[in-house]
C-alpha cells in the first residue's frame, strides 16, 4: 500500500492521493495494519499520553514503517545558528527497490527549555528523530489515526512546563510520614524516577543539575510531560509499575546516555 510521491512547498515530500479504484482495497489494507500496529504500540509502549490523548514515538512509526516494508534514511543534518540547534532531512524509502516516498525535515533547538542544556550529541539525534517521525507521519497518519492514536508524534509535542525531580525526596518523605500523611501518587513516581536513574547513572548522583536533566527526560518519554505533578492519580500510579520495572541497561537504552 504505497502510492506515488509529490513534493509540496516546503520541499517535504508526500505521497499523491491514491486513484479511485484503489480506495477500498487501500483502505482494507490499512485498517488490517492499523490493528497490528495498535498492538504492537500497547505491548512496546511505545506511546505517550498528553493531556488525555496517545502520541506515538518514533519508535512506532518506524515499526508501522517496517511493517509496510518501508525504512528511514538521514539524508543531511546541519548546524542552525538561529535558533541555535540542528536541523536535519530524513528520507522514507521503500526497501523493495530504494524508491523514495516521503522526505521531511525538523528541527531541535536550544531556545526549547528542556534542550537548553542537553549535550550536542543528544540535540542532533532528537532533530533526526523528528524528521523521522515527520517523514513516515507524512505518508501514514491516516493509518495511525485508524488505529486510535493522534497523527502527530509525540516527538512534535513541545514541552511547555518544567519538571522538579525530587532531589529533596528523602527530606520530604521524612516529613510525609512525621505529619502521617501517605505520598502522593506523583510524588512516589518522581521519587522512583529518581532512584532508578541514580541505579542505573550511580555516578551522577552527587550531580543536582545532571541527575535533574535525566530524571526530566525519564519522564517526558514515560509521561508525555517532565512534570509529573501535572498527572492525574490514575496515571501516575499506571506509570509508577512501569518504572518500577526498569532495569538499569532499559533506563540508559532509554535516555541515549553512553555507557
Amino acid at each position: 500500500m504505497t502510492l506515488p510521491a509529490r513534493q509540496n512547498e516546503s520541499g517535504d515530500i508526500a505521497p499523491s492521493e491514491p486513484a479511485a479504484g484503489d480506495v477500498g482495497t487501500s483502505f482494507a489494507t490499512a485498517k488490517q495494519v492499523a490493528e497490528l500496529i495498535r498492538d504492537v504500540i500497547r505491548q512496546q509502549k511505545l506511546a505517550v499520553r498528553i493531556q488525555g490523548r496517545d502520541y506515538v514515538r518514533c519508535e512506532g512509526w518506524t515499526a508501522l514503517g517496517a511493517l509496510m516494508g518501508l525504512m528511514p534514511r538521514e539524508v543531511e543534518v546541519r548546524r542552525t545558528e538561529t535558533p541555535q540547534g540542528y536541523e536535519a532531512v530524513v528520507e522514507v524509502v521503500r526497501v523493495a527497490d530504494g524508491r523514495v516516498l516521503s522526505r521531511a525535515s525538523a528541527i531541535c533547538a536550544r531556545d526549547e527549555p528542556q534542550w537548553r542544556d542537553r549535550p550536542e550529541y543528544a540535540v542532533r539525534s532528537m532533530a533526526v528523530t523528528r524528521a523521522t517521525s515527520k517523514a513516515f507521519r507524512l505518508v501514514y497518519s491516516w493509518v495511525m489515526a485508524l488505529a486510535g492514536y493522534e497523527p502527530t508524534p509525540a516527538e512534535e509535542m513541545v514541552d511547555v512546563v518544567t519538571v522538579q525531580p525530587a532531589a529533596n525526596s528523602k527530606d520530604d518523605s521524612d516529613m510525609g510520614k512525621r505529619r502521617g500523611k501517605k505520598p502522593t501518587p506523583q510524588k512516589q513516581l518522581a521519587d522512583e524516577i529518581v532512584r532508578v536513574v541514580e541505579k542505573a547513572y550511580p555516578e551522577v548522583k552527587g550531580d543536582k543539575k545532571k541527575l535533574q536533566e535525566l530524571c526530566r527526560g525519564l519522564a517526558k518519554i514515560y509521561c508525555g510531560t517532565p512534570d509529573v505533578r501535572t498527572l492525574s492519580d490514575a496515571r501516575a500510579k499506571e506509570v509508577l509499575e512501569n518504572v518500577r520495572d526498569l532495569s538499569p541497561d532499559a533506563v540508559r537504552l532509554h535516555l541515549e546516555v553512553p555507557f
